[in-house]
């Protein structure tokens, strides 16, 4: 896979300037930073990809370090990430069998929009689709996206990512004859823990052919108009330009001068709404402050002056360089085997996919020497609650208004 080009009205930001249309042009000259959950994420599709297009085994390249074409991060491909992409291969194999039509990360465009009136898109608009699978005589067609992350559980229903990439292939598949009635939309996330991995979602063909035209057209024109609007909301914790942003600062300050009587409550004593709206603030002033300390860092490192702060190098983690000579230098010195190396058994979950591939299934056969115990609960908005949304920055007596927003993904703390 090569390196990514990236749109600004693309379909990985799609939720964010539709919703914040004024983004688009405060986050020109920024960019994310590299960071190692989307260098995995990026070493997982590339392995995908690989494997698919070269007929490889995903299982061949464990232990071999990926390089992130994004600033350098070294990936280690592991047993893991292996299993994953073996299930997601198979799960695209058995459609490159059946489907008239076949493709793996195809860059798909939303030009089509404007054909008919002769314009063009405000902005170039594209993005990479990771599969999709063409029926011509069910008139259907299947698209996929991997999701590596495990932190946040991505809902598959009325995702603007998945729609900007299912709305590309039908405008492609339109263009060239064909009918398609229907949209099956599937999301991969192999690691969120509990739950299936796979998650599904039906749509009409002409749902999306529609939101394209009256949701995602407009919404796109919309960031190129003079002071397009900042809107803030959870798409915000994935801008660029959250440290810059006057709409995030303003929230931010407003949330952290919400007074009690000049002292902050016990908790105990706070009635559940207005424990909501105070988490809802807390959600917006660490989004806005993880912003700012990014910057802070980024600055400092260019040669910029923070008074007070400096960068501050992390506590080394020590390894060793190469096990084996590590082993035998140690044994060398007189040291038994058994005193520095550990024979335990495997856990419950790199065992389950072991005996899978022998037929076997863990719980039926040996549920009972296996105990689940969850480690605790963690708090995390909860689908369709957006913390940004129950509030404006410019109506401070707004503290307990309550709103509603259609995101389904769910943030923890």
């Amino acid at each position: 896979m090569t390196q990514a080009a990236h749109a600004a009205l693309g379909a990985s930001g799609a939720s964010r300037w539709l919703n914040c249309p004024g983004s688009v042009k405060l986050s020109e000259g920024y960019v994310r930073a590299p960071s190692r959950f989307a260098a995995e994420g990026q070493a997982a599709h590339w392995l995908a990809e690989h494997c698919l297009l070269n007929d490889k085994a995903a299982q061949d390249f464990v232990g071999q370090d990926w390089a992130s074409p994004e600033g350098g991060l070294l990936v280690w491909i592991d047993q893991d990430m292996a299993d994953h992409i073996l299930e997601y291969l198979s799960a695209l194999g058995r459609l490159r069998e059946t489907a008239d039509d076949f493709e793996v990360e195809e860059r798909v465009t939303l030009d089509g929009l404007w054909t008919a009136s002769g314009d063009k898109p405000p902005a170039p608009m594209f993005g990479t689709l990771d599969c999709g699978a063409y029926y011509r005589n069910e008139k259907t067609l299947t698209i996929i996206d991997l999701k590596y992350g495990k932190g946040i559980a991505v809902g598959v229903e009325d995702n603007e990512q998945l729609w900007y990439y299912a709305l590309g292939k039908l405008l492609r598949l339109i263009d060239q004859g064909e009918k398609v009635l229907s949209v099956n939309i599937g999301i991969f996330q192999p690691r969120v823990q509990g739950g299936d991995p796979w998650k599904w979602s039906k749509v009409p063909a002409i749902d999306i052919l529609m939101w394209g035209v009256d949701v995602l057209k407009p919404g796109a024109e919309a960031t190129v108009k003079p002071n397009a609007p900042l809107v803030t909301g959870k798409w915000c914790q994935f801008c660029a330009a959250r440290a810059v942003c006057p709409e995030l600062a303003k929230l931010a300050v407003t949330t952290a001068q919400m007074e009690f009587d000049h002292k902050p409550p016990r908790p105990d004593t706070l009635a559940g709404d207005v424990i909501a709206n105070i988490l809802d603030r807390a959600f917006v002033i660490k989004m806005w402050l993880s912003a700012v300390q990014a910057y802070a860092s980024k600055a400092i490192e260019s040669g910029t002056e923070v008074p007070g702060w400096y960068l501050k190098e992390r506590r080394a983690q020590r390894k060793w360089t190469d096990d084996g000579e590590a082993l035998g230098a140690l044994l060398s010195a007189g040291f038994k085997k058994d005193d520095v190396t550990v024979n335990k058994l495997l856990t419950v979950a790199k065992v389950e996919k072991i005996i899978k591939k022998g037929g076997f299934d863990l719980n039926a056969t040996f549920g009972q020497v296996i105990t689940k115990t969850s480690p605790g609960t963690t708090l995390a908005v909860g689908p369709g609650h957006n913390p940004g949304s129950r509030f404006t920055p410019t109506d401070p007596g707004s503290d307990f208004d309550t709103g509603d927003d259609d995101e389904t993904d769910n943030t923890e703390f």
